[in-house]
């Protein structure tokens, strides 16, 4: 027996109200719940209320506890997703041509400036396309949240290649790894902003259809 939408909109509106904010863990909380109700409506013959209230009654508190268990999912399912950009055969060809440009620039009046503020670019881009999907939509997302402190750790670990105090000890003056790391850097940077709107309007999608 498939539930309604009218069924899957009371389930996401019940988590909204016992404070489950995110939305991709939402949703991934709906699935769950939505077919055990479901699976309980067809071998007890109830109707969809008593199903859910049934189930409420024997599982919030397991559900409450294996909260962060889907933030966990939702994580791992961003982390895929830029994995998935990662490994995409074009970028073969745009780490040697971002070293290539990186070489270019370097040869300009402010060239070595301009390359230097290039992570701090990426990492803003970042910033500026969550903060406005959240100002404006008021939609939180926990996987790209977490993993965008992970994102941030990396960009520190990176500032250290280029800090006066470490540079010389890390890189030396080896130009080539520098221009390696800031590609690296670039195409890390680019697979987790295509990730970031990917999710953003897939689940963005899926809470629309809830909404109607």
């Amino acid at each position: 027996m498939k539930l309604t939408k009218e069924d899957i909109t009371f389930i996401d509106t019940y988590l909204k109200n016992s404070e489950i904010e995110f939305v991709d863990v939402r949703m991934e909380m709906v699935d769950h719940v939505a077919s055990h109700v479901e699976e309980k409506m067809e071998a007890d013959g109830l109707s969809f209320y008593d199903a859910f209230k049934n189930y409420m009654v024997a599982h919030k508190k397991g559900l409450q506890k294996s909260h962060e268990k889907f933030k966990w999912t939702t994580e791992k399912k961003v982390f895929g997703q830029i994995l998935h950009y990662l490994c995409k055969p074009y970028n073969l060809l745009f780490l040697p041509a971002c070293y290539l440009l990186l070489l270019q620039i370097q040869k300009l009046e402010f060239g070595e400036q301009i390359i230097r503020v290039m992570p701090y670019v990426s990492f803003f881009i970042y910033l500026l396309v969550y903060f406005l999907a959240y100002r404006v939509e008021k939609l939180r997302y926990s996987g790209l949240e977490r993993l965008g402190w992970y994102f941030f750790l990396l960009y520190q670990l990176l500032q250290l290649f280029f800090s006066p105090i470490h540079s010389k000890f890390v890189i030396g003056e080896s130009v080539t790894l520098c221009f390696v790391l800031i590609s690296l850097w670039i195409i890390v940077s680019f697979s987790f902003l295509r990730a970031l709107l990917y999710y953003r309007n897939f689940y963005k999608q899926r809470f629309a259809k809830l909404s109607v």
